[in-house]
């Protein structure tokens, strides 16, 4: 198949949907973006193809595999390059197709980024259906309250940009399952991170005995995951807990009381705590495609 020269103009009916299928697609999949699936003769997806047995027969042929293009022989950056190119070069073939992407599409996805721009060079129309993002299941699991603050940034930007947080507020951090890493971690066998770095870096702010707890939420295709390891062993953690996992902790107690019972509620955990280990899991567990 061709793509599209970075010069090259398409027809004006070209248009990519970008569509979020949520963290499960099979449950949280919206009625606009079925609708909106059922209007595209290709649909590229990351999303297991299994999940869409689950879905209208009538979206099953026009489903492809973007899979092929995730190799581990090269870096991350180059594999959503391709992607892009191949998808925009779809739509101007096509006319109409969509890039169907796990959580919600604007929320840490590369290609969908690319597509807004490339889309836009190319004269491509680019429309995006919101879907259910990991913020809002990994709250769910973790039972927190974001009232009193939450910050949300990506692990390896988090630490080599040394950005400022406040550690009255919960601390969010996405893909430390490729901390560091340029090349993708598509199976448990992949190479694996070193999470030194990072855990020298929330050492420089928590006391090691503050609990980081690893989340990967349920899904059709996998069982929820949840564990707590303390700051100063993050380095030890099991290969298995941070694949395709989110890294919540939460907020330093102060030391004084609140002001007011209502202000202490706001920014909670509530009482189901992750169970606390000084030493890394050791168990494997069924894993997903991970961070691509």
């Amino acid at each position: 198949m061709s793509l599209l020269d970075d010069g090259q103009t398409s027809p004006p009916d070209a248009t990519v949907y970008v569509v979020g299928a949520g963290v499960d697609p099979a449950r949280h999949l919206t009625i606009e973006a079925l609708e909106v699936l059922g209007d595209c003769k290709e649909i590229w997806t990351n999303v297991p193809e299994t999940v869409f047995r689950r879905l209208p027969e009538s979206l099953a042929s026009a489903v492809r595999s973007l899979k092929p293009f995730y190799k581990d022989n090269q870096t991350r950056r180059q594999n959503y390059a391709d992607v892009t190119r191949h998808i925009l070069a779809r739509a101007a073939e096509l006319g109409a197709v969509a890039y169907f992407t796990q959580g919600h599409p604007v929320i840490f996805d590369s290609v969908a980024a690319n597509l807004y721009t490339g889309g836009d060079r190319q004269g491509i129309r680019v429309d995006v259906i919101g879907g259910i993002s990991s913020i809002d299941t990994v709250l769910l699991d973790v039972l927190f309250d974001p009232g009193g603050g939450l910050q949300i940034f990506e692990a390896t930007s988090f630490v080599y940009n040394k950005l400022k947080f406040d550690t009255r507020a919960a601390l969010l951090l996405f893909q430390p399952s490729v901390f560091g890493m340029r090349t993708p971690r598509l199976t448990a066998n992949a190479p694996q991170p070193n999470l030194t770095d990072l855990r020298d870096a929330l050492l420089a702010h928590y006391p090691p005995n503050h609990i980081a707890t690893f989340v990967r939420s349920a899904t059709s295709f996998n069982p929820p995951f949840k564990i707590g390891v303390e700051i100063g062993a993050l380095d030890t953690v099991a290969p298995s807990a941070t694949l395709a996992s989110s890294l919540f902790i939460a907020p330093l107690r102060e030391s004084r009381p609140p002001a007011n019972a209502e202000a202490s509620d706001r920014g909670r955990v509530f009482d189901r705590p992750a169970d606390r280990v000084r030493d890394a899991p050791r168990r494997d567990v069924p894993q997903g495609e991970g961070a691509t």
